[in-house]
C-alpha cells in the first residue's frame, strides 16, 4: 500500500497515465466537489505534474505540487470558491 502524506477531500491515482487523460480524469473527479474541498493527485510524470499546476491555475483553484522520494508526485488542488 502507498503511504499518501498529503491531504485530499478526494485521491485519484493517475500512475501511468499521459496528458491528456490525467486532466480530464481530473476535472471530472473534481466537478462534484464543493468550493474549498480538495482534490489530491498522485503520478509519477513531471510533465503530468507540470501540466496539472498549469491546468489548475488557469482555472483559478489552489494548487501546491511536491516531488516526493521515488520520482513520484502529489498535487493537491483546491476547488476555487
Amino acid at each position: 500500500m502507498r503511504e499518501v502524506s498529503a491531504v485530499g477531500d478526494r485521491v485519484l491515482d493517475l500512475t501511468g497515465y499521459v496528458c491528456p487523460i490525467p486532466l480530464l480524469k481530473a476535472d471530472k473527479e473534481l466537478a462534484p466537489l464543493q468550493p474549498g474541498q480538495s482534490l489530491l493527485l498522485l503520478t509519477e510524470s513531471a510533465q503530468v505534474a507540470k501540466n496539472l499546476l498549469d491546468w489548475g491555475k488557469k482555472r483559478g483553484h489552489r494548487i501546491s505540487v511536491r516531488r516526493k522520494e521515488g520520482g513520484r508526485w502529489e498535487i493537491v488542488l483546491t476547488k476555487r470558491i
